[in-house]
């Protein structure tokens, strides 16, 4: 019988099984309660009461029988803190290795690399290195492969062989991940879906989800490690720092190792963006297409931006100067297009892609716009015959794209009144809402307001319809300055709220005359609007030389002597013209020439009488053409849609899941206000059946006549596709046509947002998990890398106690026994 074994109750050979082994006290008091109180009293006390003992003991005998009461104490003691033996040892057990692969959208980027020792490292981890020499075939092969592609052939080079190593190993398991996981892809050989109906589950990334599921997939069993391949753009689901703090926080050790695709230096990057433009326009108007030019890493350099239609240029080559270098800068674009013909068009506008480029897809923008070939309805009024009265009025009468009622107030009854050659003259003021609705555009020259009224309705009621006429029904309203009434005489009449201006209502101070005459001045957005440029074929410079004669050789347009002094553009007019020198109120020019958008319509002002003096130089030209793109550009509102009909949506492009915002305005027969509680608008997928979505009327507690007839619903975009709403008459004896909006639904893509490699995340789940981080180019140094304390997932620990032991019994009786004997021996019992 092994008598250590029976003293201490521990099997030695149990000990050797276990790598490590200590004595731990499960009762073991707090350090100052030991030191203070027990270790005194195990050493003092005995003594103290042998001290008082009978004196027949001699000293050296008390103290000796003090000092084993003091170990028979401290027996005791130790007893009572119940010493046990703490046994530890590692087992290994076969684990898991977990690879798992990104195959989101963004992994089919073609990083454009520019150094040198970047395609060496990449070419040696694709096996395209023989020798350790870089063909420049080889180097041609790598720029057209997308980060997916250097995964693969990384993952199945035959040097490296990374994969074979990890499943001699561990037990492996391999998954792709993007917005959801996949388990047991064919790891080196994956793709990309390439048709859009089947990439909607690419088009985000969520990392932090990925390691949650393979968790959750793989509870319970031993994991040794992770490794994730990826660029690291997360965009989607929890945040993977987050994922990793909640497995330190359940005291998982699993290390997490991130290899980093892409090229970690900024990307260079041209794009075009929010393109502006009609939906519909007219045959024989210039036609303007406004859009955003963004750049990043290009400083300098000078792009051109090319506008086709069916691959055939329809507008000269815009070039644009770029001016983003480390950051991105916007710079605004504007292009014109003349249609000829009227038809349905695909307008593209694109620039070059450049080879260094990392997103290939963002260089061109598309319009579809309709090209009618309507003639212009205008309604020009005017007080008197004055000078720009009578040429203005031949010009729109000739125009052959217009058809022109005139009305001058101060004609005699029997006096015909001019018009378009086929036009009925006309006998009053049409100021009945469904008269005015016929119109395109109103001309208002120098009239006494307080005639502009017919035998049914008063000059207020007149004036608040050609309100109307803008606002609701999206009608162009032009005011020509007069001496004697317009625009002073308008101040207190609803037309005022509309016009760009505020009129100055003093007759003493509202004119400014010159004795000699004064050209405008055209402000920046003058210089740059179609509305000012006379000729289509100068340039800029050449038609601000028109405007202002700078050269002295008099062949510019002819100043003016009169202008009307307003008290200040309004906040939201568009200045195109102001007087060279004289300031208005708020300290800017005078405007002569500016605009305003009015709701759906727009309004016109000009302040002088006098353009028809521009006929000396070149006849008719100038004078002609200028007005006819101010009638034109006024006309802009009603090429929008119905008269009665307006719709709205919050934007054209949106994603499954959001909420479709509808927006709708209804006017009866009457051109009044629909009051009524719902009205519905067809919704019409693309090769499906139309359904309908009941409108709501818009709350307006406080009754404003500009909040009636609006009704608002709304739709939740539930499947991909091409979508259009339409707004229109109910009945069939209602035959006004309708209008119609079209959105697209898709996949939410976020993969281009930021398509840089984001190293920062992928070494925040390395740092927070013990693992590390490499690039692509580093991929050999994986297998080395990974720790081989990943292979330790279990930990066996033994308890056994040591108190209760018969080494202690035997002590204690020992020691006693040696007390009672002494005792005896000196005559103390």
């Amino acid at each position: 019988m092994d008598l250590g074994k029976w003293l201490l109750g521990v099997d030695r050979t149990l000990v050797d099984q276990f790598q490590r082994w200590e004595i731990r006290w499960q009762a073991l008091p707090k350090a100052w309660v030991l030191i203070l109180i027990l270790l005194p009293l195990v050493l003092l006390v005995p003594g103290f009461f042998y001290k008082r003992e009978n004196q027949t003991a001699g000293g050296g005998s008390r103290f000796l029988l003090s000092v084993v009461r003091s170990a028979l104490i401290a027996i005791l003691l130790c007893a009572l803190f119940q010493p046990i033996l703490y046994l530890e040892r590692e087992l290994t057990k076969e684990s898991y290795l977990v690879v798992l692969v990104d195959e989101s959208l963004s992994m089919g980027l073609k990083d454009k690399y520019t150094e040198d020792e970047q395609y060496d490292a990449l070419a040696k981890v694709a096996g395209m290195a023989p020798g350790g020499r870089v063909s420049p075939d080889a180097r041609e092969r790598l720029r057209e492969m997308s980060r997916l592609d250097l995964v693969n052939m990384a993952l199945k080079n035959p040097e490296m062989r990374i994969l074979d190593q990890l499943k001699d190993r561990y037990i492996f398991k391999g998954y792709s991940f993007a917005k959801g996981l996949s388990p047991d892809p064919v790891l080196g050989s994956m793709n990309l879906p390439t048709r859009p109906e089947d990439q909607g589950p690419h088009r985000e990334t969520a990392i932090g989800n990925a390691i949650d599921s393979v968790l959750k997939e793989l509870h319970g069993q031993p994991i040794a490690a992770m490794v994730i391949i990826s660029d690291g753009r997360s965009n989607a689901g929890t945040d993977p720092a987050d994922v990793c703090a909640q497995l330190a926080d359940r005291g998982m050790r699993i290390p997490i190792y991130t290899v980093g695709v892409g090229n970690p230096l900024p990307p260079k990057d041209i794009s075009l963006s929010r393109l502006e433009a009609p939906d519909v326009a007219v045959a024989g108007d210039f036609v303007e297409f406004k859009f955003t030019v963004a750049s990043k890493g290009f400083e300098g350099e000078i792009i051109q931006v090319a506008m086709t239609e069916k691959d055939t240029p329809v507008a000269p080559l815009y070039d644009v100067k770029l001016e983003g270098k480390e950051r991105e800068v916007e710079q605004a674009g504007l292009m014109k297009w003349k249609p000829e013909r009227p038809g349905e068009y695909l307008i593209r506008i694109a620039t070059p892609v450049r080879a260094e480029e990392l997103v290939e897809t963002n260089n061109e923008v598309f319009h579809k716009i309709r090209i009618i070939d309507n003639k212009i309805k205008v309604l020009f009024v005017e007080g008197y015959p004055r000078w720009e009265y009578r040429y203005l009025k031949n010009a729109l009468v000739r125009d052959k794209t217009m058809e022109v009622d005139v009305f001058l107030v101060s004609a005699d009854e029997d006096f015909p009144q001019e018009g378009s050659p086929g036009r009925p003259p006309l006998t009053e003021f049409p100021g009945e809402k469904k008269q005015l609705a016929e119109y395109d555009v109103i001309i208002v020259g120098d009239v006494d307001p307080n005639v502009m009224r017919t035998a049914a309705l008063t000059a207020q009621q007149v004036q608040e319809n050609v309100v109307n006429f803008v606002e609701d029904l999206g009608g162009g309203l032009v005011m020509i300055a007069g001496e004697a009434w317009a625009p002073r005489m308008f101040a207190d009449t609803p037309i005022a709220r509309i016009l760009p201006i505020s009129i100055d209502r003093s007759s003493a101070s509202s004119a400014i005359l010159h004795e000699e005459p004064v050209r405008a001045d055209l402000t920046p957005l003058g210089k740059e609007s179609p509305l000012m440029r006379l000729v289509p074929s100068m340039s800029p410079e050449e038609n601000l030389e028109l405007w202002t004669d700078a050269d002295g050789k008099g062949d510019g347009l002819a100043g003016f002597y009169w202008f009307y002094r307003a008290r200040s553009p309004k906040a939201g007019a568009q200045v195109l013209a102001v007087h060279p020198t004289f300031e208005v109120e708020n300290g800017q020019k005078l405007p002569v020439f500016c605009f305003q958008r009015i709701g759906r319509g727009m309004t016109f002002f000009s302040a002088v009488d006098s353009t028809w003096r521009w006929r000396f130089i070149r006849g008719d030209q100038y004078f002609y053409t200028f007005w006819g793109q101010v009638v034109r550009h006024m006309r802009g509102g009603r090429l929008i849609g119905s008269k009665r009909f307006q719709l709205e949506l919050d934007k054209l492009d949106y994603a499954i899941g959001d909420r479709v915002r509808i927006l709708g305005r209804v006017l009866d027969k009457e051109y009044e206000p629909l009051r009524e509680p719902t009205y519905p608008v067809q919704l019409t997928p693309e090769g499906q059946l139309s359904v309908d979505i009941e409108m709501k009327a818009k709350e307006n507690p406080e009754n404003d006549p500009r909040k009636l007839g609006w009704f608002e619903g709304e739709y939740k975009a539930g499947r991909k596709g091409d979508y259009e709403v339409s707004l229109g008459p109910r009945g069939l004896d209602d035959d006004d046509p309708k209008v119609s909006v079209r959105f697209s639904v898709d996949d939410p893509n976020r993969e281009n947002d930021n398509p840089v490699m984001d190293a920062q995340v992928l070494k925040k789940v390395s740092e927070a998990t013990k693992g590390k981080f490499l690039t692509i180019y580093e991929i050999d140094r994986l297998i080395s890398t990974i720790k081989e304390t990943g292979e330790i997932v279990d930990i066996e620990t033994k308890e056994q106690d040591l108190w209760d032991t018969p080494l202690v019994f035997v002590l204690f009786a020992t020691l006693i026994t040696i007390e009672w004997v002494i005792r005896k021996f000196v005559r103390l019992i």
